[in-house]
């Protein structure tokens, strides 16, 4: 099984990708944790990449593909990929999925989770900047794939994570 995992930063993907792997027994890919590792390593990559994570924009596409595409080819048996594709360049050129799942929250309920989870990346000013970028270019992502007639479900994000993970196991039946 290949599944997307979709949503603004906060709604919880993580948490779910995680919950999700163990029960289909498929890895969980995240492509903010392959770009965070990247960083901490000090790899040559990684310290491109922050250079743009600390002015709260997204890392070029380039860069990323790189990243992901490197992990995904370990694991042609499936995987729940967190975070990625996030912009329509990436999406034109990952078609290889079967079902995404967009989790659904609301602004106000995504800065309390993130202040909560003190990140380095997790200021107020790069939230809502995230936040944004995340509507400007992600939200392209979902309505490209509905025109392409893929499996996308919506699923309500607010709630504990264990409500959320039941929703999104529903979807995946």
């Amino acid at each position: 099984m290949r599944i997307l995992l979709s949503g603004p930063p906060g709604t919880g993907k993580s948490a779910q990708a995680s919950l999700i792997s163990k029960k289909y027994n498929i890895p969980a890919v995240s492509a903010g944790d392959l770009l965070r590792n990247e960083i901490a390593n000090k790899t040559a990559i990684g310290k491109k990449i922050e250079s743009y994570v600390d002015k709260g924009d997204l890392a070029p596409d380039e860069l990323v593909d790189q990243v992901v595409k490197a992990k995904l080819k370990k694991h042609p048996e499936g995987f729940i990929m967190d975070g990625y594709p996030r912009d329509l360049h990436q999406a034109r050129s990952f078609n290889d999925f079967d079902i995404m799942i967009v989790i659904k929250t609301t602004e106000e309920e995504i800065i309390k989770r993130l202040k909560l989870r003190k990140r380095l990346d997790d200021d107020i000013n790069v939230i809502k900047h995230r936040f944004k970028i995340y509507h400007e270019q992600t939200q392209p992502v979902v309505d490209y794939y509905k025109k392409q007639k893929k499996n996308i479900k919506f699923i309500d994000g607010n709630g504990s994570i264990e409500e959320v993970y039941e929703r999104i196991l529903k979807a995946l039946k």
